[in-house]
């Protein structure tokens, strides 16, 4: 009986403890005076610069970059952060996706959103597709039909035909 309420404790989201088990541990390198791989400094980011109506963002990565950002900022105003940390979770183990290969995976992401919302997944979709234009600051339009690889493709093409 004991064990059992022991087990029951230790896995209750409610209780205190189960939080703390499964906080994010921070990254240690093997050798603690080198800096590791995995960990940007603000020299190393190639922060993009907007200028009116356009993006001088580089290709692929800043674009990435962005795509992420706004998945996630999409993910947790929409839901919570509780929710996106379980939808990372969830591409991880069960996709080996990480967070920053999402933007090689969106396949993967629409189908994950789309067996969790139904028909919403479409709507969080467009949600993500107009953050990212915001980020880029060019001008969305919203249409009934279009998924959220139409709208990046649609984003890809206005800026490099502002950059040409």
């Amino acid at each position: 009986m004991i064990e059992t309420l022991l087990d029951r404790k230790a896995t209750d989201p409610t209780n205190p403890q189960w939080s703390e088990r499964f906080e994010a541990q921070p990254f240690q390198a093997e050798n603690p005076t080198s800096k590791p791989s995995n960990i940007r400094t603000k020299e190393d980011a190639a922060v993009p610069e907007f200028t009116e109506g356009r993006s001088t963002a580089k290709f692929p990565h800043d674009f990435n970059s962005l795509l992420v950002e706004s998945i996630n900022e999409t993910i947790i105003s929409l839901l919570s952060v509780q929710v996106a940390e379980a939808l990372y979770a969830h591409l991880h183990d069960h996709y080996s996706i990480t967070k920053d290969e999402i933007p090689y995976h969106l396949d993967t992401l629409l189908s994950t959103l789309q067996k969790i919302f139904g028909s919403g997944g479409r709507i969080v979709g467009k949600a993500m597709a107009k953050r990212l234009y915001s980020h880029l600051n060019l001008r969305f339009e919203d249409s009934t039909t279009k998924t959220l690889l139409e709208y990046l493709e649609e984003a890809k093409a206005m800026l490099q035909t502002s950059s040409a």
